[in-house]
């Protein structure tokens, strides 16, 4: 129940691009803290942008 306010708030911030780039969203990580993509997953995600 506890992580509902989270997703309903996290999902609108996310759709308006509020949400740094490569932010894990962990317990241990301030929610607006912008985080490098580790190389092997920015490769995957470079080959599928337009």
């Amino acid at each position: 129940m506890g992580q509902i306010p989270g997703l309903l708030i996290g999902g609108v911030k996310s759709f308006v691009g509020n949400i740094p780039v490569g932010n894990t969203g962990g317990a241990n990580v301030p929610p607006l803290l912008p985080m490098e993509i580790p190389e092997d997953l920015s490769r995957i995600l470079k080959a599928y942008q337009p």
